[in-house]
């Protein structure tokens, strides 16, 4: 925990310090973060979030259908309704419905009303009951009886103030008389309508009369039988059709035959999503893809950053920090972009899931493997194993011909080390330092450098604050590789600045 508070400290003084840089990456995170969020949303809601019923997956739609016509989805006739009702063995029940306009009036200003009107089998099929009072009766499915009505949640929330004593009042819709029996849960919907009231379906004998055929103003929604499958109710849709037909005038068989005319269940997700389901993978691919642009942009800004740092990633080096520490520091860096990046769009939880998602998986998985790179072009490209293609010449080209961090590492794992208590002691880090340099005469201090460089010693600490001068700091001085002394004297590349 202490060293990820570390890292955690360290990688927002580094966002202090380039603050232009890092607002860049964290934009561009959040632009592709945020697109992705935002579809991601909408997709995992329609195409993979379970249907709001107990087992949804058994729920289908049912309708009939006139292929050679060119019309593949049609209502639902009364008929229609009942021959399936009583003779699908493969649907558990059925439910019909449809909607209309009512206006509720009375108390208060009038309001229009959307109106589902719907058999009593629809409580069965989604498996949802009133959270208040109950469901319709059969007998109140019939013309002439009862007029009951429940309402919606939002609607007895808005309309009569959530008051307990709604269920059992009667109000006035259409300038009649209707009871209040029940009122739905919150967030109750019909998945292919929007209602505020829910009213029964009240049928005449004359309306399940074959004279009622093609009059197909309604929808229905069943639910499967256990065991039951979509191909096995299909199977008998079409049956029932056929007997349909057989018992029928010839005029209605021919039409059958001329328009193909059958009854089709489809799933009940496949059915509210239609054609849009291909759009929306589409989509989410479409934002994907940009998300791994915006990662593949984030990761050249990444490089740029770790070669403006080379020198700082060398210096950690040699004065200890292994390789797994830096890249640990610098995913950290990249995490924390990613995280802000991702909550700037992140206004809510269902997108903040969407983030955290698969896409930011992948997400997080580029930016380590952008981080790797740039550390191994970058921070110890001698160290590193060699890269393939061009990253391969790229890292060679930047392996120093006489690596001095390497020279610092080989003299101290040579030297003699003091007595504990000795060496811990502040005052003697020079004498260690002079022990060193007596010894082997590779490491020199700024006093030793500037006499080897016949310079004053202020040019020796002003070569190594412009960065010509490789060393590492050792107390209050200091380590110098000698070779690099040397290299530059060969060389006459002294610049003492003006």
């Amino acid at each position: 925990m202490n060293a990820f508070l570390r890292n955690l400290r360290l990688a927002l003084r580094q966002f202090g310090l380039r603050p232009g840089l890092w607002g860049a990456i964290v934009v561009t995170l959040a632009l592709g973060i945020g697109a992705n969020a935002a579809v991601f949303h909408v997709f995992e809601r329609l195409m993979l979030a379970a249907l709001p019923f107990p087992e949804g997956e058994r729920l289908v739609a049912v309708y009939n259908s006139y292929p050679k016509n060119n019309l593949e989805v049609a209502g639902t006739s009364v008929p229609d309704y009942f021959d399936r009702v009583e003779q699908a063995k493969s649907l558990e029940s059925l439910a019909m419905f449809n909607n209309l306009g009512m206006n509720l009036t009375g108390a208060g200003a009038t309001e229009r009303l959307r109106a589902l009107r719907t058999t009593p089998s629809l409580f069965d099929v989604l498996r949802v009951r009133p959270a208040l009072g109950r469901g319709f009766h059969a007998d109140e499915a019939v013309a002439g009886g009862p007029k009951v009505v429940i309402l919606t949640h939002a609607l007895w929330l808005s309309r009569f103030n959530g008051a307990a004593d709604t269920i059992g009042r009667n109000i006035e819709v259409d300038g009649e008389t209707w009871q209040v029996i029940g009122v739905m849960p919150a967030g109750f919907r019909v998945p292919t309508q929007e209602a505020d009231i829910l009213v029964p379906f009240q049928l005449a004998p004359e309306q399940r009369s074959d004279n009622e055929r093609g009059n197909e103003y309604s929808s229905s929604i069943g639910r499967l039988a256990p065991g039951a499958t979509l191909e096995g109710l299909n199977a008998e849709l079409d049956a029932i059709v056929k007997r349909t037909a057989d018992r029928l005038p010839a005029d209605y068989k021919a039409f059958y035959e001329q328009s193909g005319f059958t009854g089709i269940a489809r799933d009940l997700r496949e059915f509210v999503v239609g054609d849009i389901g291909q759009t929306l993978w589409t989509l989410q691919l479409a934002t994907l893809l940009v998300l791994l642009i915006a990662c593949a942009n984030v990761a050249n800004l990444l490089l740029a950053q770790n070669i403006a740092r080379s020198r700082e990633f060398a210096v950690r080096s040699a004065i200890g920090a292994v390789r797994a520490q830096l890249v640990r520091q610098t995913l950290t860096e990249t995490a924390v972009a990613a995280l802000i990046g991702g909550m700037i769009f992140a206004g809510n939880l269902q997108a903040l899931q969407g983030f955290l998602s698969l896409i930011s998986v992948l997400e997080f998985f580029g930016l380590m493997v952008a981080t790797w790179l740039a550390y191994i072009l970058v921070a110890d490209p001698a160290g590193a194993p060699r890269l393939p293609g061009v990253l391969g010449e790229i890292q060679a080209e930047r392996e120093p011909k006489v690596n001095p961090l390497e020279e610092v590492r080989k003299a101290r794992a040579q030297q003699v080390p003091a007595p504990e208590n000795h060496a811990a002691h502040p005052l003697n880090r020079q004498v260690q330092m002079s022990t060193r340099v007596e010894t082997f005469g590779k490491i020199l201090n700024v006093k030793q450098a500037a006499s080897f460089m016949n310079l004053p010693e202020p040019a020796i600490v002003g070569m190594i604050h412009e960065g010509q001068l490789p060393a590492v700091r050792t107390g209050g001085d200091y380590a110098i590789a000698r070779s690099r002394l040397e290299e530059i004297k060969s060389n006459g590349r002294v610049d003492l600045g003006d």
